[in-house]
């Protein structure tokens, strides 16, 4: 569901509702990475609309400036249309009697855990999760702020033991993000990291079971560089990539054109790259067009085409990938 513009030009919430001034709202975030065409729930917002925004002929704009529960003056672009690639943002609303922030989120919170308790809404558990985990409480001690920290990963927690991917993914971040900052060189953390690395590996391994494409995709990465702490098993990425690939994930299904491009983990097949490196194409990603240019150069499980070499190695060019700019330049020599 996303928010969209009625016939008359008034905004309107995912209910159909419209957005008017002073309203008390929630914005969702939906995003994954600029490539990717799957976009994934991460919580919900709450925000006081501020004003509606009109230009010169009184059509209103696509800015809202809204006041976020911190107090901060910030603006929300509600054209979707600019976030096709690099995700979404979504306004809701959801009735109720209150007439301030604070009152508006002690609501939102109770109807969170209302549908948690009685339906099992594991979406809830998440939002819950993430809400908590982003609040940033003005004026509180830190033990408070333990204590917000502390309920965020039971939520996430409570939502990946009942199967929720992107939980999973999330305490997964949280475990690796403690083995990235924490100093290597103090005796007393060795034991504490190595439990933090164990958790990792294990809610990765599990976010990717449960289908989430970016934990598949950041597995089959692992597997095949042998990155954070992982074993370099060529056998083990393609299988995390193909797994991602099949859910329509551009980014893994370009690294596994790579692995049947080189015959690594898998039978070498320059057709099958080459289908692979097209859809990814598709989706902007300038490493598939720049390998489907060296395969048309070389004539590998195609025809040898100089044009459309150089048609791809252009388009990847102007994407900004320095190999893509070389080969163009060593075309323009050899002619």
């Amino acid at each position: 569901m996303k928010m969209n513009q009625s016939k008359a030009g008034n905004l309107l919430y995912t209910n159909g509702r419209i957005v008017q001034k002073g309203d008390f709202a929630l914005i969702s975030y939906r995003g994954l990475d600029a490539y990717s065409p799957l976009h994934f729930k991460y919580g919900f917002i709450p925000i006081q609309i501020a004003d509606l925004e009109y230009d010169k002929t009184g059509k209103k704009i696509k800015r809202i400036p809204f006041i976020s529960e911190q107090g901060e003056e910030m603006s929300y672009g509600y054209a979707i249309d600019a976030f096709k690639a690099k995700g979404t943002k979504t306004l809701h609303y959801i009735d109720h009697s209150t007439n301030n922030m604070q009152d508006y989120v002690v609501y939102y919170l109770a109807e969170l855990e209302k549908w948690l308790e009685n339906e099992g809404d594991m979406e809830a558990a998440l939002a819950l999760a993430m809400y908590y985990s982003n609040h940033e409480p003005k004026g509180r001690d830190e033990q408070y702020v333990l204590q917000i920290r502390k309920k965020a990963r039971q939520y996430f927690e409570l939502a990946s033991q009942n199967g929720h991917a992107i939980a999973s993914e999330y305490l997964a971040r949280e475990h690796g993000y403690y083995i990235l900052f924490q100093p290597r060189d103090r005796i007393e953390n060795k034991v504490y990291l190595e439990s933090e690395k164990n958790l990792f590996f294990d809610y990765l391994i599990k976010s990717g079971e449960q289908g989430f494409a970016q934990a598949q995709f950041q597995l089959g990465i692992n597997y095949e560089y042998g990155r954070e702490g992982f074993p370099q098993d060529y056998k083990k990425a393609v299988y995390w990539y193909h797994e991602a690939a099949r859910q329509g994930y551009p980014r893994a299904t370009n690294n596994l054109a790579d692995k049947y491009e080189h015959g690594l983990g898998v039978a070498q097949d320059y057709k099958k790259a080459i289908e692979l490196y097209s859809y990814a194409a598709q989706y902007r990603i300038p490493e598939a067009m720049f390998s489907l240019g060296n395969l048309y150069l070389q004539g590998k499980g195609v025809l040898c085409d100089v044009i459309q070499a150089q048609l791809y190695f252009e388009q990847s060019a102007r994407l900004g990938y320095a190999p893509a700019k070389r080969s163009l330049k060593a075309l323009d020599i050899e002619r």
